[in-house]
């Protein structure tokens, strides 16, 4: 990993440090007598030098690079992945995708059987009954409101009340939304769909398995290579040698003599207690991609 140009270095600093060091000797570059010797510079005439090995030379800036190579792996740019799982519990009728293929935005991928189906069209249903029922009342007191007939409790009664079925029936046509289902047709089956646009690079879903909404592992990874993250691991010594912003050159052996350019977007705030590292995260574009 190659950091950015640090801050500039003054060349030459080691020999000055050695002038000091040796101090005047009798002879050449010593002051006349009589003269009072400088106190904050040392006089030395290079036409006189008394070793060969002693080089004069101007001081200047210059900047001063530092490589440091770290191991990492390469992962899914995670703000691009979607890992695909159930809202509801149902059966697999149908998987519509395979590893590797590319996936749009909306386009089914597993399709289910189950009874929640049904349910959640009544409860969408219901939800729009109450808040066509809410509307309605909601309207009713608030001409009696102008007119003196009711009380602001009941105002604000009715508008909670409306409130509260805008947010079911919300939460009920989102739910049939996400899972391609219309809220009127009586349906037992469902559609689990792409988020994203990128490939299927995990599928773990048979055709006729139960499926859990609270089950850990993911149906199926799909995830945009684009761009990839590559973590790298830090040690302790080598952080003064990194900071965010950084450019770095990556190399992996499946593209041997090539090398990828990216930036180093987060630095890690803990070190492993085990491996004593701080983990790095550098952002690539088209290590990937085809």
């Amino acid at each position: 990993m190659t950091p950015s140009p640090r801050s500039p270095l003054l060349a030459a600093v080691a020999a000055l440090s050695l002038f000091a060091a040796a101090g005047c000797t009798k002879g050449h570059g010593e002051a006349e007598a009589g003269q009072e010797k400088p106190r904050d510079f040392i006089r030395y005439d290079p036409n006189h030098a008394p070793h060969d090995f002693i080089k004069i030379e101007t001081v200047q800036e210059a900047a001063g690079t530092t490589s440091v190579s770290l191991p990492g792996r390469v992962g899914f740019d995670e703000d691009r992945t979607q890992r695909v799982a159930s809202p509801i519990d149902g059966r697999a009728v149908n998987i519509l995708v395979k590893t590797g293929d590319r996936v749009r935005a909306g386009q089914p991928l597993i399709q289910l059987s189950s009874p929640s189906v049904g349910q959640i069209q009544a409860e969408a249903q219901k939800a729009m009954s109450d808040l066509s029922v809410s509307e309605k009342s909601s309207e009713r007191v608030h001409k009696l409101q102008a007119e003196g007939a009711v009380a602001d409790k009941e105002v604000a009664q009715s508008e909670g009340d409306l409130k509260k079925a805008r947010a079911d029936y919300a939460r009920a046509t989102a739910q049939l939304k996400a899972l391609g289902v219309s809220p009127s047709d009586p349906a037992v089956n469902a559609a689990l769909r792409a988020q994203i646009t990128g490939v299927v690079v995990e599928r773990n879903v048979l055709v006729g398995q139960e499926v859990r909404a609270d089950q850990g592992t993911p149906l199926m990874t799909i995830s945009s290579l684009d761009t990839v993250w590559v973590l790298a691991d830090a040690y302790e010594q080598d952080l003064g040698l990194v900071a965010e912003g950084d450019t770095v050159a990556i190399r992996v052996p499946a593209y041997p003599g090539e090398t990828f350019a990216g930036q180093v977007t987060h630095i890690g705030d803990m070190v492993d207690p085990a491996t004593r590292t701080v983990r790095l995260v550098d952002y690539s574009g088209d290590v990937l991609s085809d």
